[in-house]
């Protein structure tokens, strides 16, 4: 089996994490504490893999990848 690129396993386990606890993109970016207006493009792009968070962003995630 072929391994994931790290990005593509983010972008996957966000989603899930986003899902499960059942909250928009855009509520989950403010709590990750991203400015609202951004919010939900962030998390989106994070979500499809067009853009890898900083290290500090998968610490503020209200639960573990």
């Amino acid at each position: 089996m072929a391994k994931m690129p790290a990005r593509t396993v983010l972008a996957l386990r966000l989603k899930e994490l986003r899902q499960a606890m059942g909250v928009s993109q855009a509520e989950l970016g403010v709590r990750m504490g991203l400015p609202e207006d951004v919010a939900s493009t962030r998390v989106n792009r994070y979500e499809k893999g067009v853009h890898a968070p900083d290290i500090e962003t998968p610490e503020a995630l209200p639960g573990s990848l």
